[in-house]
């Protein structure tokens, strides 16, 4: 779904659309375990903004700090290289590099947190992933709007994350989709 969007937001000169989603796919690549390439797209995003004067909103930087923070535990010492290597990238290498997260699919192993969702969560977490809003996914559920709210709040606390980009990324590196 993300490589979609770039792919749209790319064909438009939307640096903003692009941006967002090199954030969006960076989470997706550090949940599988590729901190160093999330820092690269990270790097990118943050090029792209500055390029277009087009700051994070708070609710962008409450979400980027805590992975930025991960990052930097993760890679430790090479973690400024990794995000400058990222911000020096020409557009077309960090689309490239963007698509390769897109291609490279969940990891092989499942990961234990997949078992432990119920159902509803993994379905929830699907229709977050495709990019439906809480009233969305209400009427696709057959639930109210509020219970929507509750499910997505336990799912980014089950799952340990501060967004709802962070389900959809996490629902993206795992494979579970939403069933036709």
């Amino acid at each position: 779904m993300l490589g979609e969007t770039l792919a749209l937001h790319e064909r438009v000169h939307n640096r903003r659309g692009v941006a967002q989603c090199f954030e969006g796919l960076a989470e997706v690549a550090f949940a599988r375990g590729a901190a160093a390439t999330a820092a690269r797209l990270v790097g990118a995003a943050a090029a792209h903004r500055v390029a277009v004067a087009a700051r994070p909103t708070a609710r962008e930087q409450d979400r980027l700090h805590p992975l930025e923070v991960a990052i930097r535990r993760t890679l430790g010492d090479s973690a400024d290289h990794e995000f400058q290597v990222g911000r020096t990238l020409s557009a077309l290498a960090a689309i490239g590099l963007a698509d390769d997260v897109v291609r490279s699919g969940p990891p092989a192993e499942p990961d234990q947190k997949v078992a432990e969702l119920t159902p509803r969560q993994r379905e929830v977490a699907a229709l977050v992933a495709s990019g439906r809003t809480n009233r969305q996914i209400a009427r696709e559920l057959g639930i109210s709007e509020k219970t929507t709210e509750i499910h997505v709040r336990n799912l980014m606390a089950r799952l340990g994350t501060s967004s709802r980009a962070g389900v959809a990324a996490w629902a993206v590196a795992h494979g579970i989709r939403k069933a036709p």
